[in-house]
């Protein structure tokens, strides 16, 4: 409540205080102090009625306690005369003859703090009460500004329908047009889906595809539940791509869907799920089967495109041809290769592989866009009498041939190898059949190993199918010829037999370790050139200068500099006598720079006139596997830029 206190002593002296900063404690209540001092009677009482009606509320009960007027009694002080209003009190140290007189600017500056202590106790009561009960009812809210989203009517669009999607950004969180076909997410504006739409060449090129795609759903339901279900039909196809992709048995279908219901229990669509082998492989075959081919079939009709075939014999020794396709897709901006077609065939003759080629490509209708062959290099395939190579070219004669350039780089490592002596060779195929089959030697060849302290590897297999698997093998048997030596030593003295003791004889020849040491340094050469023609991407426009450069650096090991620099590498004759080092400057590899010095003079003499051969084999095949006399490679040097 308000007080105004009046000091009736004239001589007292005035307080005066800051209403703002003074604050005091009163009956458990907050109260003001304010400074009267210099005002008049009456300008005092207004500007307390005033303030009583600025809006400070005080509760039903300490209403009723209020007194408007109370008269403290008498005491030995100062007389004082107070006045309770409301709930605020108000000091004031004023004498009895203050002027009554009010000025102009009195009158002004009261007006101005009426105004003002109304409009900041009437926001915040108004404040506090929102924060307490909420916005008034009649009270216009303000309306937050909204973001532009996303328009479900752009999906019912039919410039859109096809590939616009409503979805979450990864990013933001916010749902944004998706274009599923890209998967890029666009800004929610129609123009910017128009321009997407008209402008963005891969959209353009991708649309069909994707239009294909849907389509081959669409008929893939079918063998399915019903249309429905779509979330079972997804269930079933998803299990299907999986078991295809990775090339699992059709049949895991049985174990693996109970195994799936066991593991989840409350899944209503694992209960809908009915998948056994007979429906898993219809469905993979006549349904992702031959979806994909029409859809490979449709892309092939209009681009160029080149076969590569390749025959096999199945476990049933039937004899299966594949076709594959390399083409440029512009879509992806990437080379393709797909599986055309497999043919089982009955005539794996020249003619009847051929004959089986040509047929596919007229039954699909794309025989007008084939520009290209490769194959193998055997007899069958590129013979130059009778072969595929001859049929196609009868039927096709503007075809470009390539030959397969890592099974021809395969045949020069085994052409240059037969420069050693067979001996070589027989041991090498010798040392593992003894070690292969028995588990006796191998637990004594172990100890062996850890004897010489080297690394616990099981002895290689030079394989006749497998690229290369020679150079494999030679790093083995370099890397455990120690306790090879001591293991067939072991077992000389327990059997005698003549392929241990000749095993053993050819382990510990002075020059065994140094032809080891060559094989590991050429054999390494051909092993890097064939690494990087098994690239996934295309190559073709480097092969003449990998080979060039092939032919050059094992001509330069034997051959004069100012010779091989200054010959092109196919006019390179490796049987140029006249241009050969001295034997004395042959170079057989690093790790031979120091490895030959323990040999004798004849010894040293025949191990380098062998890695020349070599040399020299290696080369002639080259030259001749690689013939770069076509106009086709020289077309292909304009992919590659020169700076």
């Amino acid at each position: 409540m308000f007080a105004l206190v009046r000091y009736r002593n004239a001589n007292s002296t005035p307080k005066l205080t800051n209403p703002r900063k003074s604050r005091k404690r009163h009956n458990g209540r907050s109260h003001l102090t304010f400074n009267l001092t210099q005002m008049s009677p009456v300008l005092q009482v207004l500007q307390l009625q005033a303030i009583n009606r600025a809006g400070i509320q005080t509760s039903n009960e300490e209403k009723e306690n209020q007194q408007q007027v109370v008269l403290s009694p008498a005491s030995d002080g100062p007389d004082i005369e107070t006045v309770q209003i409301d709930d605020v009190i108000m000091e004031s140290v004023t004498p009895e003859d203050a002027q009554p007189e009010i000025t102009p600017i009195e009158q002004y500056v009261e007006r101005e703090q009426i105004s003002s202590g109304k409009a900041k106790r009437k926001d915040s009561e108004k404040a506090r009460r929102k924060q307490a009960a909420g916005p008034y009812p009649n009270e216009p809210q303000e309306k937050e500004k909204q973001s532009e989203g996303f328009v479900d009517a752009w999906l019912q669009d039919p410039a859109f329908q096809l590939w616009l999607q409503k979805a979450v950004d990864r990013k933001t969180g916010e749902f944004k047009a998706h274009c599923v076909v890209c998967d890029k997410y666009l800004t929610n504006h129609k123009s910017v889906l128009k321009n997407h739409m008209d402008q963005y060449r891969d959209h353009k090129l991708r649309v069909p595809l994707h239009e294909e795609v849907m389509k081959q759903r669409r008929q893939l339901e079918s063998y399915f539940a019903g249309a429905k279900k779509e979330d079972v039909v997804e269930y079933e196809m998803s299990l299907l791509a999986m078991i295809a992709e990775k090339q699992l048995p059709i049949s895991l279908v049985d174990s693996l869907v109970p195994l799936l219901r066991k593991l989840h229990p409350k899944d209503e669509r694992l209960k809908k799920v009915q998948l056994g082998r007979t429906k898993a492989s219809t469905i993979i075959s006549d349904g992702f089967g031959s979806g994909l081919k029409k859809t490979l079939v449709e892309k092939l009709k209009e681009r160029w495109f080149s076969v590569i075939i390749d025959e096999t014999t199945d476990v049933t020794v039937d004899s299966q041809l594949a076709v594959m396709v390399q083409y440029w897709d512009p879509a992806e901006s990437e080379m393709m290769v797909d599986v055309l077609v497999y043919v089982k065939c009955t005539d794996a003759t020249a003619d009847g592989l051929s004959q089986a080629v040509i047929e596919r490509l007229d039954s699909l209708g794309i025989r007008s866009r084939f520009v290209g062959f490769c194959a193998d290099t055997c007899n069958v395939m590129f013979g130059k009498n009778h072969s595929v190579l001859t049929c196609l070219s009868e039927e096709f004669p503007f075809i470009v041939v390539v030959k397969c350039s890592c099974h021809s780089c395969n045949l020069v490592a085994n052409y240059a190898v037969k420069a050693f002596p067979e001996e070589l060779e027989t041991t090498m195929k010798q040392i593992f059949a003894p070690l292969s089959r028995s588990s006796t030697r191998r637990r004594m060849f172990k100890q062996f190993q850890e004897f010489a302290q080297v690394e616990k590897h099981v002895i290689l297999s030079p394989g006749q199918t497998r690229w290369l698997s020679l150079h494999n093998f030679v790093q083995r048997l370099l890397e455990q010829l120690q306790p090879l030596i001591l293991f067939f030593t072991a077992e000389d003295a327990d059997d005698k037999s003549k392929s241990v003791i000749d095993i053993l004889t050819y382990l510990k020849h002075p020059q065994t370790e140094p032809f080891l040491n060559f094989l590991t340094y050429a054999l390494g050469c051909l092993t890097e050139f064939n690494t990087v023609f098994q690239s996934e991407s295309p190559l073709l426009h480097e092969l003449e200068d990998r080979v060039g450069a092939l032919i050059k650096d094992f001509a330069s090991n034997f051959m004069l500099l100012d010779y091989t620099r200054a010959t092109s590498p196919a006019n390179i004759d490796a049987w140029l006598a006249s241009k050969y080092q001295p034997l004395n400057k042959i170079y057989l590899g690093p790790e031979n720079v120091e490895g030959v010095k323990h040999l004798s003079p004849s010894d040293l003499e025949s191990c380098k006139k062998i890695c020349r051969s070599f040399y020299i084999k290696a080369i002639t095949q080259l030259q001749q596997r690689y013939d770069f006399s076509a106009d086709f490679y020289s077309i292909l040097q304009m992919l590659i830029p020169q700076m």
